[in-house]
């Protein structure tokens, strides 16, 4: 009897998978998803591992080996209006796609934090960054999607289907290919400032408007302090300020990983240190960079757990102070800020985080090794279900989603999905556990 492969995500969560395939060949994956009973899709496993497993007796298909380029731009950009396109395997990596991207000129508008996510990954799963007006999720930017369908066959989503395959939960079949648009290749200015809680909440609207990207992160302290560190990252126009150019994405040290991951083992036995942690994310000096690189974050050397949840703008200063309370009441002090997001509403998904209106996406974040997050986390969920919460499909937020999406949205996903699958071998367990598919 062979070996159970042992999966192992960003997180450090583990599952031994019986029956796992790393197919080489279209033919290989199509006779892998023909022979399976229920089946998952690995790329880069930064999905929390329940929404990677498959049931019991599935197999797990590794997508390792579909990460080709395959169809680049063919000339640089001439005017700042330009677009074009990029064809890329479903297990491309984005730092390696953007890296050949700026190198002919060309940026995708937006893209997550993390640079070792797969093209597949991130839209199936609606994964984003921060934005006032451009996409603010690689899924708004998809032109077109290749993929299997339960019977190894190939199935092309494209135009009306589009909405609807952009963020497919690993629910619609294997990715063989995506197409994205791109724009040319831009710099922004990165910056980052310390600010009053109250004063930063109070001017919410100003910075949503003065600022292409922003981020907060919001400090709660002990003695019901609370600080904000405004990150923000802005388009240069005209001549750029004498401040710090980045060439790629900034590294941690070695040294300084050491002594991080010490420091962090010791808070998390010494709950009297957790302030420091807080208070080590710090204002830094301006930087100036390509988009990828002041977008992306060197964050692979470090393991821990979220939770994300997406609720509208307005409903901000009410989830701020219903939080503030429900974790005081629960005695819970945050070693981590709580990081706050802007997403554009957007018409070019059906369940992306910010389908059909403009939210904030408010993360829970912990290191691994405080054993107080899974309650911080229940108190984060149960505290956000009162704003029409919309969790992220990739991370470690609790409860049933379905309600937070129009039916009408459900309706036309799952239609496509019985198209492509009617048998529901795509449906992971927690999928149907937390929405309507195949029930």
């Amino acid at each position: 009897m062979p070996t159970p492969h042992l999966l192992r995500t960003w997180t450090g969560e583990t599952h031994a998978c019986a029956d796992f395939v790393a197919p080489r060949t279209v033919d290989e994956l199509a006779a892998a998803v023909r022979a399976a009973r229920q089946v998952r899709f690995l790329g880069a496993g930064c999905s929390m591992i329940d929404r990677i497993v498959p049931a019991p007796g599935g197999t797990l298909i590794d997508m390792r080996h579909f990460a080709g380029l395959l169809a680049l731009p063919a000339a640089p950009p001439v005017a700042a209006t330009d677009t074009t396109t990029v064809t890329v395997g479903g297990a491309a990596r984005l730092d390696v796609l953007t890296a050949e991207l700026a190198a002919r000129g060309w940026a995708l508008a937006t893209v997550p934090t993390q640079p070792t996510v797969t093209a597949a990954g991130v839209i199936s799963t609606g994964s984003h960054n921060t934005a006032r007006s451009a996409p603010a999720t690689v899924a708004d930017q998809v032109a077109a999607i290749t993929a299997l369908d339960a019977d190894g066959e190939h199935v092309s989503f494209t135009s009306d289907e589009l909405p609807a395959a952009r963020v497919g939960l690993g629910a619609l079949g294997p990715i063989l290919q995506v197409t994205l648009r791109c724009v040319p290749a831009f710099e922004l200015l990165h910056a980052w400032v310390e600010r009053d809680a109250d004063a930063t909440f109070l001017d919410l609207d100003a910075l949503l408007r003065q600022h292409d990207h922003l981020w907060l992160n919001w400090k709660l302290l002990p003695n019901d302090q609370e600080r904000v560190l405004i990150r923000s990252a802005d388009r240069i126009s005209g001549d750029p300020p004498a401040v710090t150019r980045i060439a790629g994405i900034e590294r941690v040290p070695a040294w300084l990983r050491l002594a991080a991951r010490a420091t962090v083992k010791l808070a998390a036995r010494l709950p009297a240190l957790k302030p420091a942690l807080m208070r080590s994310v710090a204002a830094r000096p301006p930087v100036i960079g390509a988009s990828q690189h002041v977008f992306f974050q060197d964050i692979d050397w470090v393991t821990g757990h979220d939770a994300s949840i997406a609720i509208p703008i307005a409903d901000v200063p009410a989830a701020r102070e219903a939080l503030r309370s429900g974790f005081r009441a629960a005695g819970y002090q945050p070693h981590l800020p709580i990081q706050i997001r802007f997403l554009p509403a957007s018409d070019e998904t059906l369940l992306g985080l910010n389908a059909g209106q403009a939210v904030a996406v408010f993360e829970l974040m912990s290191f691994t090794g405080f054993t107080d997050f899974p309650r911080a986390r229940q108190v984060f969920c149960d505290t956000l279900s009162g704003f029409s919460p919309r969790p992220h499909w990739a991370k470690g937020a609790v409860g049933h989603v379905a309600s937070t999406f129009p039916q009408a949205s459900w309706r036309a996903f799952e239609s496509l999905r019985q198209r492509v699958d009617p048998g529901a071998k795509f449906v992971s367990p927690w999928l149907r556990q937390v929405t309507p598919l195949a029930r």
